[in-house]
């Protein structure tokens, strides 16, 4: 759709808003454009940029547009034909701060008032981004700030880790989509003192300024304990959360399903039934039944290693378990090439020094 609105007497705004092949053959027959810049505005453009030319600037802008489906923000590119008499303009979505400038620039005592060019359009225009930009900034700012006190008082959700998260590609996102374009106004800012008689200096300044500001937004500013802080910057996208055993509410995310009730079996109460657990690998696990303690054979080995000294060819595991399998240097023996007594186990020759004996 094409609207063009003029300005001013000497002034002329048309705004193409996803622009058929129609209505771009016909902008580049009204208006003396170079055919690379057909090409520009057909495709996508990643780097914003201005090109000059001898009649016009031309001027390509990246601002944020919220898709509510993948709740992102994704780039909406403008694509800006500029000069003293004209600014034409091409983009592909919906844009509520171009409907809101197309009304203001329709006020007859702003017109009357207010000596408009297209480069205060242009101005103007950019301006209304930003200052959207900072102000869905700030609001994700203080979103932030109220999960981060939940995770942070309440533990954590996975509700609320998922927000977070979102609202951290957000800002992300939307900070590397304005600060590329800090170079671009730079250059803009020369461009128009060149183009126009009023000086536009201060007010392309001015559009520096707020990009600063939209680079120095933080996720947020609450002062956390040290404690607090490692706790949100341990959060990542799909990690794992740590089970709590006290945790009760069953709502939480490392709450454990399942857990028993009865917990007696695994405590020396007196009930008869106890067991026996130790992480010391000399120490022969059992378990206690009826006031006796009794050796648990038939168990798997644990992960041991032995190095051969060239010397000996039985070796002592420290626990009385069953041997499935020996490997010589990574190699599977067979069963003919070893034997165990109890603790022990034996080999049917003596490996070299340094070799690597791994039963399980």
């Amino acid at each position: 759709m094409m609207l063009e609105q003029v300005i001013s007497p000497d002034t002329l705004w048309i705004d193409l808003n996803n622009p058929q092949d129609d209505e771009i053959h016909t902008i580049f027959r009204r208006f003396p454009f170079h055919e690379l810049d057909r090409e520009a505005i057909l495709e996508d453009n990643p780097i914003a940029r201005v090109d000059t030319y001898d009649e016009y600037i031309f001027v390509i802008l990246h601002f944020p547009k919220y898709d509510t489906k993948t709740r992102q923000y994704i780039k909406n590119e403008f694509d800006i034909f500029l000069s003293r008499e004209y600014l034409v303009m091409c983009r592909y979505y919906e844009s509520a701060a171009v409907d809101e400038l197309h009304d203001i620039y329709q006020n007859k005592e702003l017109q009357e008032k207010k000596s408009l060019s297209t480069g205060y359009l242009l101005y103007d225009m950019i301006d209304l981004m930003l200052d959207k930009t900072l102000r869905t900034l700030d609001r994700f700012s203080r979103d932030m700030i109220a999960l981060e006190k939940r995770i942070v008082s309440r533990g954590n959700k996975a509700q609320v880790i998922r927000d977070i998260m979102v609202k951290k590609r957000n800002i992300i996102a939307l900070k590397h989509m304005i600060t590329p374009q800090q170079r671009v106004f730079r250059i803009l800012e020369q461009r128009m003192n060149a183009l126009y008689e009023d000086s536009l200096e201060l007010y392309f300044e001015n559009l520096e300024d707020k990009v600063d500001k939209i680079v120095g937004k933080g996720l947020s500013d609450t002062n956390y304990t040290q404690a607090e802080k490692d706790k949100l910057a341990g959060l990542t996208e799909g990690g794992q959360i740590q089970s709590d055993w006290d945790q009760g509410d069953a709502g939480e995310v490392d709450f454990i399903k399942n857990k028993p009730v009865n917990t007696s079996d695994f405590n020396n109460d007196g009930d008869g039934t106890q067991a026996f657990v130790t992480d010391n690998p000399s120490a022969a696990p059992s378990a206690r039944i009826n006031g006796s303690w009794v050796v648990l054979s038939n168990f798997l080995v644990p992960k041991i290693q032995f190095t051969a000294d060239g010397v000996q060819d039985t070796f002592s595991m420290g626990v009385t378990a069953t041997i499935k399998a020996v490997f010589w240097n990574g190699a599977l023996l067979n069963d003919a090439d070893w034997s165990q007594t109890g603790a022990t186990f034996t080999l049917t020759f003596i490996p070299t020094a340094g070799d690597l004996i791994k039963p399980i």
